[in-house]
C-alpha cells in the first residue's frame, strides 16, 4: 500500500515538473523533437500523438512527409558532423606523429 502510494504521489510530481506541450504550435513541437528531455519524452509523445489523432487525413500525410523530411535532414547534419570529427581526429593524429619525428630527429 505505502508503495503503491509512493509511486502515485512521484508521479504527481513528475507531472507537475513536466513541459506543458499543450501551449506549444505544432511547428514548436516538431522543431524542438530532438531536444526532449528524458523525463519530457512521453508527455511529448502523448501530445503529438493527440493533435494527429485530430488531423484530417491530409494533414496527417503533410505533417508525415515533413517529419521524415526533418529526420532525413537531421540525419545528413549527424552524419558530416561526425565526418568532420573523424577528420579533425586524423589530423591530430598525423600532427603528433609529424612532432614526434621532429623530436627524435632534434634529439
Amino acid at each position: 500500500m505505502i508503495k503503491k502510494l509512493s509511486i502515485i504521489y512521484i508521479g504527481i510530481i513528475f507531472n507537475a515538473y513536466a513541459t506543458d506541450f499543450s501551449q506549444m504550435s505544432l511547428e514548436e513541437l516538431n522543431s524542438m523533437r530532438t531536444q526532449i528531455s528524458v523525463e519530457d519524452k512521453e508527455a511529448f509523445r502523448q501530445e503529438v500523438q493527440k493533435r494527429v489523432k485530430l488531423m484530417s487525413k491530409s494533414q496527417r500525410t503533410k505533417f508525415v512527409k515533413e517529419r521524415q523530411h526533418n529526420v532525413a535532414n537531421q540525419s545528413m547534419t549527424h552524419r558530416s558532423s561526425y565526418h568532420m570529427q573523424e577528420c579533425n581526429q586524423k589530423l591530430q593524429d598525423v600532427v603528433l606523429k609529424k612532432k614526434k619525428k621532429i623530436l627524435k630527429i632534434l634529439k
